[in-house]
């Protein structure tokens, strides 16, 4: 009769610290997806940021002005954040496959 309740003791602990496990996994998850969500905004404002540089740019060049030393410039620096947020937003992917499949 002892030995009955020693294991069942046992599984009761390894059920607690399986919840224990899934719900920190769980709070893993969320926390990943909040930043995927607030990069995708990130982006948006990115993309905002880049359609009225293009505008600008197109008054500019009407106008006759060369600019295309620091458009070039602004390409690139706005290439290389897009690259950025790009590559955390795989990252979490990865993180967030990996929460749920445990591998």
């Amino acid at each position: 009769m002892d030995d009955i309740k020693v294991a069942l003791a046992r599984m009761e602990a390894n059920q607690d610290s399986i919840g224990k496990r899934l719900n920190d996994m769980g709070g893993t998850a969320r926390t990943t997806a909040n930043e995927v969500i607030k990069h995708s905004v990130m982006l948006k404002e990115l993309n905002k940021v880049r359609e009225r540089e293009e505008k600008r740019d197109k008054k500019i060049q009407d106008h006759g002005e060369s600019i295309s030393g620091i458009k070039a410039t602004v390409a690139t620096q706005r290439n290389l954040i897009i690259g950025i947020f790009l590559s955390l937003g795989t990252m979490a992917t990865w993180i967030i496959r990996k929460a749920f499949t445990g591998q």
